[in-house]
């Protein structure tokens, strides 16, 4: 089994969290972790930050059309 690159997401507040499996629905993000899913407001993550540091990382952050 191949694991997955992990996404790291850049809050607003400077914190930063990586997650693995997760869905962007509307202006919410889901992080389907292994205990329990958690909703992340889009509204509080640095969307530029987050994706110069997956770039930086070679892993691709995109919103779908909209989320902006």
């Amino acid at each position: 089994m191949v694991a997955q690159p992990t996404t790291l997401l850049v809050f607003k507040d400077g914190h930063r969290s990586e997650v693995v499996n997760y869905a962007i629905v509307g202006d919410t993000l889901f992080n389907f972790d292994e205990e329990r899913t958690r909703k992340i407001r889009l509204a509080d993550l640095d969307l530029a930050a987050t994706r110069e540091a997956n770039d930086d990382r070679g892993v691709e952050f995109k919103l779908p059309p909209g989320s902006e």
